[in-house]
């Protein structure tokens, strides 16, 4: 079983093996315009319409930051006998502050895969794998891990790695402390913007999603007469900001534990400073081009 919404290297995989899969969709969080989580009950449906399911794999946080009830769905998985993989790329920094979701291997997942470079100190292409119980075999997984890796693996990359969880282990406590007090600073003032919104945890317990992310700052414009990508080639021409990503109706800001409180100040003026030109768009609620029916 696997989410619709998962990376493509997972398509990749199915392609390889010539696996079938049984798609899950998650639900669709309408107001943001992104998807919401995978619920468990539309897990333990699929997986009774589906007799030989053999493992499920779901991707928690999303892109976007949103997080599913994964310790629900480790424990339907493993009801039914098969292993949980989450695809927590996006979710590597979890474990060393509060503020954050706890982490899929914390909740039950067999198998969570994690990129050290997105949310950590460490090298583009650098990423760990973890394996958490005995449903998955340990020599076959090693064996297909030789299968699919490089035989000439970058001592530069394993040494970045290392080098990033030398450096949490000492310093980690202190680094992420400051950073969540960054952060929540930085979303206190995004959030007082009028006509730009920022997502909250508000939307838990919408769409199936059961935490937030708070180091995803989701600008919406669905308010405004401004679409996402106009908003995000203002932060890049104006103010020189490049954003994670463009939406047709928000943009994705992802704060990290490198980002520096000037950095972050850049971005909040520069919002605040755009939010104040817009006016506010008045009757039907602007929708994503994509739901908008053709002009006459």
């Amino acid at each position: 079983m696997v989410a619709r919404n998962c990376h493509k290297a997972v398509y990749h995989g199915l392609y390889l093996r010539d696996i079938e899969p049984v798609y899950i969709y998650p639900h669709m969080q309408y107001e943001l315009g992104i998807n919401g989580g995978i619920t468990p009950s539309r897990v333990e449906r699929t997986l009774e319409e589906n007799k030989d399911v053999e493992g499920i794999l779901i991707t928690s946080p999303t892109y976007d930051g949103v997080v599913s009830d994964v310790k629900a769905i480790a424990e339907i998985a493993h009801r039914y006998g098969i292993p949980l993989i989450v695809d927590e790329a996006h979710g590597a920094h979890f474990r060393f502050s509060e503020y954050f979701p706890a982490s899929a291997g914390e909740l039950g997942a067999d198998v969570v895969i994690q990129s050290l470079h997105k949310t950590l100190p460490s090298m583009t292409q650098t990423a760990l794998l973890h394996r958490y119980s005995d449903r998955v075999d340990r020599e076959k997984l090693s064996r297909f891990m030789g299968i699919y890796q490089s035989s000439s693996p970058s001592y530069i990359l394993m040494g970045s790695m290392n080098a990033c969880l030398d450096r949490i282990a000492r310093e980690g406590k202190a680094m992420f402390a400051a950073f969540t007090d960054r952060l929540e600073n930085t979303r206190r003032a995004l959030s007082e913007c009028k006509q730009i919104s920022l997502a909250s945890e508000a939307m838990v317990g919408t769409a199936g999603i059961y935490d937030y992310d708070r180091s995803k700052l989701i600008l919406s414009t669905r308010n405004t007469s401004m679409t996402g990508r106009e908003f995000h080639r203002i932060l890049r021409e104006r103010y020189h900001l490049e954003m994670e990503m463009e939406a047709e109706a928000y943009v994705l800001a992802m704060a990290t534990v490198g980002d520096t409180e000037e950095g972050l100040k850049r971005l909040v003026r520069a919002v605040k400073e755009i939010d104040g030109e817009l006016e506010e768009k008045r009757g039907e609620q602007q929708k994503p081009r994509f739901f908008q029916e053709n002009s006459p």
